[in-house]
């Protein structure tokens, strides 16, 4: 019984994993990457700003340490208002022979807050209500 929420959480993480590598980026994905790697390139938070920048940030940090092409994710010197969507498009041309490889490396950030959550449930109902319940509430 000790070793279930282990298995279960393993069984998650690989789900999630395998999810991550067999599906085709997001139309909001190609966006949120190149965004989050202009703020750690460029220092502005110029692209994308109409959600919260700390998801797009962590999930470039495992792209920004393969170091991709980010000669084009300058912000557009104009006043777009969504030029995300441009910049987005030139860092997959800048990018041709492992776009994809750096989309599901960003998807690691979503695995490992997906792991985390799970855990944190399971040991918030476990402390709650007892173990029966932290594992219902992690096999949920």
């Amino acid at each position: 019984m000790r070793a279930l929420p282990a298995v279960l959480i393993a069984v998650h993480a690989c789900l999630v994993g395998y999810g991550a590598v067999i599906h085709f980026p997001t139309r909001n994905e190609v966006a949120h990457v190149p965004a989050g790697l202009s703020v750690w390139v460029t220092g502005t938070f110029r692209l994308y700003r109409v959600n919260p920048p700390l998801p797009r940030l962590l999930a470039s940090l495992p792209v920004l340490a393969v170091d991709p092409n980010t000669d084009m994710i300058q912000p557009i010197p104009r006043t777009a208002e969504r030029e995300e969507w441009e910049v987005a498009a030139r860092f997959a041309d800048g990018n041709p022979l492992r776009y994809l490889a750096l989309m599901r490396l960003a998807r690691l950030a979503g695995v490992i807050w997906s792991v985390l959550g799970a855990w944190l449930v399971w040991r918030w109902a476990t402390e709650l209500y007892g173990p029966r319940a932290g594992l219902l509430a992690l096999a949920v």
